[in-house]
């Protein structure tokens, strides 16, 4: 099965453990497939971290609209924004 979810944006999603409840959830229901819960919940934080940086900080009003859904692609997103996701959950503190 190959296709994308549309996820909107929650300020949950700044919490890692929320992120991971919630890729559990998305890939129990069948809403994403072929991602580990680590891939989606990765992905879930590093679109909420630029999304609210956008919101406090007033700028890149094109990328807060942007990232405000979240489309995870079946299989995941590219090589190198995988690699940036995962760079960027383990150099932030937990829960964070």
């Amino acid at each position: 099965m190959s296709g994308h979810s549309k996820i909107p944006m929650r300020r949950e999603y700044l919490n890692k453990e929320a992120c991971l409840q919630e890729a559990r959830r998305l890939l129990q229901e069948g809403t994403v497939h072929s991602m580990s819960d680590m891939q989606v919940a990765r992905e879930l934080y590093f679109h909420a971290a630029i999304y609210y940086l956008c919101e406090k900080s007033g700028l890149f009003p094109k990328v807060r609209e942007h990232t405000g859904i979240i489309d995870l692609h079946d299989g995941g997103d590219t090589p190198i924004r995988r690699a940036a996701y995962a760079a960027y959950w383990k150099v932030r503190k937990k829960g964070r």
